[in-house]
């Protein structure tokens, strides 16, 4: 598919001359800023052997813009990033992100128009050393991704009978490196929903379909329930889930000819003899894929769910759930607590990536506590006839007492693949520490650690990092702030060990 050099902008301003009555009538706020940073570099190369050592200055221009009206919200930022190199090694560089978000009423209660468009800077290679996060960093192992998805809805309200939500969301990703195609997916799904009307009988229900230029595949899945509550307490329910996977096959493709399908049946008894409480069982079937392939229609084996809510207050939440799944045994596990100063939440959820999924490189990576995360394998997906059981654990808490506060985090992921039999996975954790010395002074602190296993490829990575920074205000627009961060990875391939320090001085202003 030929896809043009840059087209969010002509999307964009297409967008704003078709909206142009919705757009003036709605409030907006314009914040422009900049931010001037001067870093010292130990290892700008990120090589454990021939370190660089570099003086940059970056000039990050930025703007943020957003609209609220009656029938418009809209939400955009665009920062220019020049980076200067005092050093004769290398060229100074321009670089670009974007984001734009809005959802536009065309139709009042009916017709809806959703725009999302992002520009970035991503790596190319999960596994390579050098992260695409810092656009300082001297790396071949960054590209400029541009994304834009367009997303027509269309609402229906039938009385009290039902309501029902029809959407069609094309989004087209592209690259600025050579090496890497453009490409578009469509998704088109439409969802029914039982209205005011049904009392003690509900009922809703989906079907989805896909279409990637990726691996020229297309994905068909339908989901239903239905609930009868025949007391105050109890109800009665059944659902059904049948998924259909086509891989017709291109150069890029990674099955070719292949068709996947799976289908489950089962019903149950749900009990909530209060709102804190819910609790609910149910059994059924797996049908044989094979025989779906051909139209027919064959119990493979049993199949059952259990689950179990309770919410003593506004507070607190738990969730606990197990089912015989296509593919083995699931566990969910969902537990928070908030307090006055103090928060805690721990997770185990066990989720099934069918295909059309991503592969390891895609996998979204965990976010330190400061809200900043490793930039580790954003480009490496693809799509995949392969089917991953994804089992993770994290516990996230925080406290604020006064002028301090700690947050932490801790995580394991694990993928199993069940149709290649390889498994990838990934765990670590980091603690920060938030000060507040003075009524215009910040200080913050954080340490983490991550290690990453890849079975297919026989890799094993350890990520260790170290920050430290204090910020203060200057008055109503300005701040200044030092930075301080160390890095270290080792890992069994030797190319992409090393050391890194770095020392920063900013000061931003935004208005």
């Amino acid at each position: 598919m030929n896809v043009n050099k840059n087209p969010l902008i002509f999307f964009v301003i297409l967008f704003l001359i078709v909206e142009s009555n919705s757009v003036f009538a709605a409030n907006w706020t314009i914040s422009p800023g900049i931010t001037v940073t001067e870093s010292y570099y130990d290892n700008i190369t990120l090589q454990e052997s021939n370190k660089n050592r570099e003086l940059v200055t970056q000039v990050r221009p930025k703007l943020t813009v957003n609209g609220k009206g009656r029938r418009l919200k809209l939400n955009a930022n665009y920062v220019l990033d020049y980076v200067h190199y005092y050093g004769d090694d290398f060229g100074d560089r321009l670089t670009h992100t974007a984001g734009l978000q809005s959802d536009a009423e065309l139709i009042n209660n009916n017709l809806f128009f959703g725009t999302t468009a992002t520009v970035s800077q991503q790596s190319l290679d999960p596994l390579s050393a050098a992260p695409g996060r810092n656009n300082a960093l001297v790396s071949n192992n960054r590209t400029e991704t541009r994304a834009v998805s367009f997303t027509p809805r269309l609402q229906n309200k039938f009385g009290s009978f039902a309501y029902s939500v029809l959407s069609d969301t094309y989004s087209i990703v592209q690259f600025d490196d050579p090496g890497l195609s453009s490409y578009w997916i469509n998704n088109l799904s439409y969802q029914l929903t039982s209205g005011s009307w049904f009392k003690k009988f509900t009922w809703q229900g989906d079907i989805a379909t896909q279409h990637a230029e990726l691996s020229n595949g297309n994905n068909l899945s339908v989901n239903g329930r239905m609930n009868y509550s025949f007391t105050r307490h109890w109800t009665v329910f059944a659902q059904g889930r049948a998924v259909k996977n086509e891989f017709l096959g291109n150069v890029r493709s990674a099955g070719v000819g292949r068709s996947l399908y799976f289908a489950v049946v089962l019903g149950g008894l749900q009990w909530a003899p209060s709102r804190k409480l819910l609790m609910e069982v149910g059994g059924g079937a797996i049908l044989n894929p094979s025989a779906l392939s051909n139209y027919d229609i064959e119990v493979e084996r049993s199949t059952w769910l259990a689950k179990i809510v309770i919410t003593p207050n506004t507070r607190s939440s738990a969730e606990l759930s197990r089912e015989e799944a296509v593919f083995g045994r699931k566990t969910n596990f969902i537990l928070s607590h908030r307090g006055r100063k103090s928060t805690i939440s721990s997770s185990y959820t066990e989720t099934l990536s069918t295909p059309q999924q991503t592969l390891i490189g895609g996998l979204n990576n965990q976010a330190t506590s400061s809200g900043s995360s490793f930039s580790f394998g954003e480009l490496g997906r693809g799509l995949t006839d392969d089917v991953i059981l994804r089992r993770r654990f994290a516990l996230t808490g925080s406290t604020n007492r006064r002028a301090v506060g700690f947050d932490s985090n801790v995580f394991y992921e694990k993928g199993d693949y069940q149709t290649t039999d390889v498994s990838d996975s990934r765990y670590g954790g980091s603690v920060g520490l938030k000060a507040k010395p003075g009524r215009r002074t910040d200080i913050t602190a954080e340490i983490s650690a991550q290690q990453y296993d890849f079975d297919a490829f026989d890799r094993s990575d350890k990520i260790y990092s170290f920050g430290l920074g204090a910020n203060r205000s200057l008055g109503k627009y300005v701040e200044v702030g030092v930075i301080y961060e160390w890095t270290k990875r080792t890992s069994n391939v030797n190319t992409i060990k090393y050391t890194a320090n770095q020392v920063t001085v900013q000061i931003t202003a935004t208005y």
